[in-house]
């Protein structure tokens, strides 16, 4: 029965798309060699009825895959197979809510009454009940940082909306700081993979590459790894002292603009990348006006980069701020390619290059961008 399951996820995961055949062939040779294995994984569960199915999934190069599914019947579902090495997986109810689960061949339950599968808990497995009794603490952690949040538009004084704005920040540091003192002291447990992924925003090439590289060897099978050591490669590309990568991209009227055609026309070139529902981004537009109008007659320009999907609230987003730079947008959200060659997963993001297009510093933002335009257009 094992090996007929097996068969059939096999059968699946190879008809779900040929153009993507080396990604699902992986997965396909990953269950392979779980047939031949007598160890398995159970997974059973009682949750919300409103659930009428339950998958298993994989997140591969981004996507998530589903590698197993079980009907769920008056709550209750169950759901085996087997797998070569302990990994990341997801339960999903098919859409947005998942949970994850760092599955191995062991039994698992599964209990939640929400129609929310994320809300679930999931026991079972040492992994999994290590990242239970790690993540509680940090849940914690984050309710007390939100709660304090939240009620700071409501403190009286500007004296204790700073504290408060202060304590939050402690408390966001302390919440990082747990995570990067679990990769370090678990570098053989796939927990510091996933938590590595987690805090990995903002790294550059150097800092990433040291973490990983302390990660226990064993663990590069796991798709997490491999996935942060593509990261490392793809921000060495982008680091300081390198040519930035030449793309090109369409404006408002559809009109193509390549990167190259601009910088090679200004002294410095400000690429920007933002997106009209980014706070952050527009929070920092103002101060980018600011350098653009005080250096643009001396040679610097700014070319924005748009992660939006919504053409008009681009747009908008543009006049409203006072933009009045080049702007360019594939209107693909985070699958804006640009974004993609240059590592970008959260903005605002910027890389200043010269003249020849050579990386010369990156993430400036506030009064470091004038500082440094300061410095080179004296």
């Amino acid at each position: 029965m094992i090996v007929f399951v097996c068969l059939i996820l096999i059968l699946q995961t190879q008809s779900i798309t040929l153009m993507k055949n080396f990604k699902y062939l992986s997965i396909a040779l990953l269950f392979l060699w779980a047939c031949s294995s007598e160890e398995s994984y159970q997974i059973s569960g009682n949750i919300s009825d409103e659930i009428d199915q339950v998958f298993l999934e994989k997140r591969f190069d981004g996507e998530f895959v589903k590698v197993d599914s079980a009907a769920v019947i008056n709550g209750a579902f169950q759901m085996s197979g087997q797998i070569p090495f302990t990994d990341i997986y997801y339960l999903s109810d098919g859409g947005k809510s998942r949970a994850i689960v760092f599955l191995e061949n062991d039994e698992y339950k599964v209990l939640g009454d929400s129609a929310a599968l994320s809300e679930a808990k999931i026991k079972g497995g040492t992994v999994q009940n290590e990242f239970i009794a790690f993540n509680d603490s940090q849940d914690k952690l984050y309710s007390k940082l939100i709660t304090k949040y939240n009620a700071i538009p409501g403190l009286e004084t500007q004296a204790e909306k700073e504290a408060a704005s202060a304590e939050v920040d402690s408390l966001y540091k302390i919440h990082s700081d747990n995570q990067a003192k679990y990769v370090s002291d678990h570098p053989s447990s796939p927990i510091a993979v996933f938590l590595l992924s987690r805090i990995q925003y903002g790294m550059n090439a150097e800092e990433l590459g040291d973490k990983l590289a302390n990660i226990d060897p064993k663990l590069a099978s796991m798709d997490t790894y491999d996935w942060l050591k593509k990261r490392v490669a793809v921000l060495e590309n982008v680091a300081i002292g390198n040519k930035a990568p030449d793309f090109e991209q369409a404006n408002a009227d559809g009109e193509m603009i390549q990167f190259s055609d601009i910088y090679s026309k200004n002294k410095y070139t400000l690429v920007d990348f933002w997106a009209s529902w980014c706070g952050p981004c527009r929070q920092e537009n103002p101060n980018v006006v600011a350098a653009f109008e005080k250096f643009n007659s001396k040679g610097f320009t700014v070319f924005g980069v748009s992660l939006d999907q919504d053409k008009e609230r681009w747009l908008k987003a543009i006049d409203d701020d006072e933009l009045t730079w080049k702007h360019v947008s594939d209107l693909s959200g985070w699958q804006n390619a640009a974004a993609k060659e240059y590592g970008v997963n959260s903005i605002p993001a910027n890389f200043l290059v010269d003249q020849q297009g050579t990386i010369i510093a990156t993430g400036l933002r506030e009064e470091a961008l004038h500082s440094k335009l300061e410095a080179l257009l004296q």
